[in-house]
């Protein structure tokens, strides 16, 4: 079985990585290519970088930056944020980025999502799709999850299992920067309606969270704010994966069967130097 994915999840407003709150509250983080080294060398297995008011502001501000921030970058990258047109998709891709999210503009033009995958292969082509609960009832928003579109929870997964889409991102409004874990109950639902590649992303504030969610048939799931409380973030939480006896996530070079927790659930720190030596088994 593949292993399962954690991919770092970094938000940009204004060339400045921040931290998102129930996509409302921002709180500078610094300059995004100091945060994707750290999360590169701490292990990380994927990196998802997104323009988060770039569907509002009608640009992709990122396409010409993204090269810049991902330099000292060796894992895959996925980037979006803002596109509105094909030269966005080939900006993104021809200065570095291995895969495209599309958001707002998947429901205003889908044809160009169509053009790019054509073009690209769907295995480029991520879908998010940003869901907040109301009244009991799931809903889709976009741009910026400030829009309630008009599709139904059941007419967006028909878009997503058209055949155009190799992944998808699902972004609970609700629980983005709430550090109380993911919406489980909304990642069963959305289990259920599509059998492609599925990233779920907002709510973890502790390793526990990420332990929960690998009960269940993800393909990645995705991790923000909790990344930087925590020195070496990345390596700490796939040895306390390793130290519950769950073998689900990718590898790193760094051996953790040796590491030993202390009753407070902290462990020692391994040099940069090690951790910057190599990155995957």
């Amino acid at each position: 079985m593949p292993k399962k994915r954690l991919i770092g999840v970094v938000n940009i407003i204004d060339d400045l990585a921040v931290q998102s709150i129930n996509f409302k509250k921002y709180l500078p983080i610094g300059k995004p290519e100091i945060y994707i080294e750290y999360l590169n060398n701490w292990g990380i297995d994927e990196i998802a970088i997104v323009d988060i008011k770039g569907s509002l502001r009608g640009r992709c501000n990122i396409q010409d930056k993204i090269g810049m921030y991902i330099k000292k970058c060796f894992v895959p990258v996925s980037a979006g944020g803002g596109i509105r047109k094909f030269e966005d998709v080939k900006n993104l891709i021809s200065n570095g980025a291995d895969k495209v999210i599309f958001n707002s503009v998947a429901f205003e033009d889908f044809d160009l999502l169509k053009k790019a995958s054509r073009k690209y292969g769907n295995q480029a082509i991520v879908m998010s799709i940003d869901i907040k609960k109301i009244n009991q009832t799931y809903l889709i928003f976009s741009k910026s999850g400030t829009k309630l579109i008009s599709h139904t929870f059941n007419d967006v997964f028909k878009i997503i299992n058209s055949g155009f889409i190799g992944e998808v991102y699902i972004n609970s409004i609700d629980n983005d920067g709430m550090m109380r874990g993911y919406d489980l109950n909304l990642l069963k639902l959305a289990l259920q309606k599509t059998n492609i590649p599925t990233t779920f992303i907002g709510g973890v504030g502790s390793p526990k969270h990420i332990l929960e969610a690998l009960k269940y048939n993800v393909s990645g799931l995705g991790v923000g704010n909790y990344f930087n409380y925590l020195e070496q973030s990345v390596d700490y939480t796939k040895k306390f994966i390793s130290k519950n006896k769950v073998n689900k996530l990718r590898k790193t070079f760094t051996n953790h069967k040796s590491d030993i927790f202390d009753r407070f659930n902290r462990i020692s720190k391994k040099d940069d130097s090690y951790l910057e030596k190599g990155y995957f088994k």
